[in-house]
């Protein structure tokens, strides 16, 4: 067979250039794992894919959604062990791109931002990870905390930094992972009094970052009666302030027993808050901080109802049912604007939705999303952790 040359002459001709932001619209489309194949098609490639821009850009971009829902698990004696392990929205199963990390030595896990995130063992024994591009680091070790310390992980926009904060009544440190050195905070007026009144703070690390603060559930003594306030940590000024818990549960001893969380859901800031009355079992408030900083602006969005109480181990192990085929173990359910824990069936998405917001377990899953985000640090200190 034969092709006549007007016939070629006829047919579409192929681009041999193709513009720099036609290559970047279609790359920041792409997931992280073909990124980093594509870096060795050639060096123009490689250097856009390794831009601070074209990483911020793919972070942030709007075709990307959360990949993954992140459990925490603790193990072993004494809980020396601590596991992370991904859950797929998409497939449904542990993705296979995404270890299980593990640590040991008394670990816990402090904190994630932007596709990092970071554990401390031992207490002193800081690590960052970033689980889809396998580096890590350990960070400086600090002097011991004097008392039982709460910590906060995020990143400072205006200084351009990642910030680790360890807060305890006593005193505040910080690190950022450029300089991968502590330094204390220095305490103006209003923050000193705010932390004169805190007793302790009941979130071990912060879950609610938003506004470019840090913010924790902390207990006061206030006219020899305890109660609840959130108190927030402002990364770029870094000083404390403290925000009125809202509902009717501020006073400790108003009821047998109930616990806050604090999250970020909408945008918002939001508290969530259980309550365990000794009649109707257990009630759910879920709040959304509409204009933030404005007590006013509180908003009831959601309430929750259950007759007995879940535990964490219980919801871990209806995942694991989940990925035997075993569909119909899913504890929430919604009807009539209310979610209801009930033993019934319900669709996975109310259960990866919502128990996030639950005040006893959002503190052990969070979402990720893969992130080619780097963790600046020196690249002459070779500490790595392995995989």
């Amino acid at each position: 067979m034969t092709i006549e040359s007007s016939s070629l002459e006829k047919a579409p001709k192929i681009p041999y250039y193709l513009s720099e932001d036609l290559v970047m619209s279609i790359l920041l489309k792409l997931p992280v794992k073909s990124l980093g194949r594509f870096k060795c098609v050639c060096k123009s490639w490689y250097s856009l894919i390794n831009c601070p821009t074209f990483i911020t850009m793919h972070l942030n971009s709007k075709d990307r959604h959360n990949d993954y829902l992140a459990f925490i698990g603790y193990g072993g004696i004494s809980s020396e062990k601590l596991s992370i392990s991904f859950f797929s929205y998409h497939t449904n199963d542990i993705p296979p791109n995404l270890p299980n990390i593990q640590f040991d030595h008394n670990p816990n896990f402090v904190g994630f931002c932007n596709g990092l995130l970071c554990v401390v063992a031992n207490e002193i024994n800081f690590y960052v990870v970033n689980p889809t591009t396998k580096e890590s680091k350990v960070l400086k070790e600090p002097n011991k905390p004097l008392g039982s310390p709460s910590y906060g992980f995020g990143f400072d926009s205006k200084a351009n930094e990642y910030k680790l904060v360890r807060v305890t009544i006593e005193k505040t440190e910080l690190l950022t992972l450029k300089s991968n050195c502590w330094r204390s905070i220095l305490m103006n007026d209003h923050s000193t009094s705010v932390m004169k009144r805190v007793r302790n703070l009941d979130d071990l690390w912060c879950k609610a970052v938003t506004k470019n603060s840090f913010h924790w559930i902390g207990r006061t003594q206030d006219e020899k009666k305890e109660k609840f306030i959130v108190v927030a940590f402002d990364l770029f000024d870094e000083e404390f302030r403290d925000i009125k818990i809202p509902g009717d549960y501020q006073g400790f001893y108003d009821f047998p027993w109930h616990c806050h969380r604090c999250a970020v859901l909408q945008d918002c800031l939001s508290v969530s808050s259980v309550v365990h009355r000794s009649v109707s079992g257990y009630k759910i408030e879920v709040w959304l901080m509409k204009e933030y900083g404005i007590d006013g602006s509180w908003t009831k969005q959601y309430c929750f109802s259950m007759s007995t109480a879940l535990y964490l181990s219980t919801l871990i192990n209806l995942i694991e049912f989940h990925k035997q085929g075993h569909d119909h173990y899913w504890p929430l359910q919604k009807s009539n604007e209310e979610l209801i824990f009930s033993s019934s069936s319900s669709k996975k998405e109310f259960f990866f939705k919502n128990i996030k917001m639950h005040p006893r377990f959002g503190a052990a899953f969070f979402d990720y999303r893969e992130t080619l985000v780097p963790i600046l640090i020196d690249r002459k200190d070779n500490d790595q952790i392995p995989f």
